[in-house]
């Protein structure tokens, strides 16, 4: 990982609670809460996110910093939601790397994720018939069902998605490329690097010849 994304995951939270803490110095009276939205990779951690995962390890250390002071603050870890981001699609693959894993609890949890990971839902299937399916390996059709499933992520129109468009353009989030990461693995089993996604050549014409590629 370079400085550059390094520091791109960790100087939104890290800066941003420091920042919001020195403006409202001398006036904690007159706060209801202080509340920052943390995640629960900030203590299981998980793989090809350190500055993510430092990132919300900070905002828990802040909140305890701030109390320490008799000061309110409040750091909410969420943990893997289904259907949203993380949780959603997560190759099985990932499973051996969370650092926590000998952890009882931990354990369970990821026993459960791997078992719903194999049950294949009405989104993987995305409204596909079998013939579409099997004309899948064009190029036509490869770029069709990864544009779609780009659109539906952001949450945009389909026209609005350019094909030859950098995704990072669009405003793909860490949490965002995680999901389509993993969709793409499940879908066409194809390991795409997690920062490939930041790189400036990366587009939904690029992953598409590399996935075309690597069939």
């Amino acid at each position: 990982m370079s400085n550059k994304s390094w520091q791109a995951g960790i100087d939104p939270k890290l800066q941003g609670c420091w920042n919001l803490h020195n403006a409202i110095k001398g006036k904690d009276n007159d706060l209801d809460f202080f509340f920052m939205t943390s995640s629960g990779s900030g203590s299981i951690g998980q793989a090809a996110q350190a500055n993510y995962c430092a990132a919300n390890y900070a905002l828990d250390m802040f909140a305890r910093h701030r109390r320490s002071m008799g000061l309110p603050a409040t750091a909410v870890g969420s943990g893997m939601i289904s259907e949203i981001y993380i949780l959603t699609g997560m190759e099985s693959t990932d499973m051996d790397l969370f650092p926590a894993k000998s952890d009882l609890r931990t354990g369970r949890l990821l026993a459960r994720l791997e078992q719903a990971a194999s049950v294949p839902t009405s989104e993987e299937n995305n409204g596909e018939t079998p013939a579409e399916d099997a004309n899948s390996n064009s190029k036509e059709a490869t770029t069709a069902r990864i544009r779609k499933k780009f659109a539906k992520l952001l949450s945009i129109q389909l026209e609005k998605v350019d094909t030859a468009k950098n995704l990072a353009a669009y405003g793909v989030d860490s949490m965002m490329g995680t999901e389509f990461r993993t969709w793409l693995f499940q879908t066409f089993k194809v390991y795409i690097p997690f920062f490939e996604f930041l790189d400036a050549g990366t587009t939904i014409e690029s992953l598409s010849k590399k996935i075309l590629s690597a069939a």
